[in-house]
């Protein structure tokens, strides 16, 4: 949260890539980890500079942790995910 609240797009891109790639892992898959790393660093960059530019980088953080939390909490269905 900190890197987005500061601004600072590169630590805020670091973090997003752990946190998206850290819960591919977590399937097990490290082929699909690896292919979807690849086109990660391809293309979010882009979308990353108009998320700042709109000021919705602590959003997006935010949006992170709801699901982070729904997913610790088993509760899937209250963020409209199938049980």
């Amino acid at each position: 949260m900190a890197a987005a609240s500061a601004g600072d797009l590169i630590a805020d891109l670091r973090s997003n890539r752990r946190f998206h790639l850290g819960l591919l892992a977590l399937v097990g898959h490290s082929r699909l980890v690896d292919t979807v790393a690849d086109v990660r660093k391809r293309s979010r960059p882009y979308g990353f500079s108009k998320l700042a530019e709109a000021g919705a980088l602590v959003a997006s953080v935010q949006e992170h942790t709801a699901l982070l939390d729904l997913m610790l909490s088993g509760d899937a269905a209250a963020g409209g995910l199938p049980p």
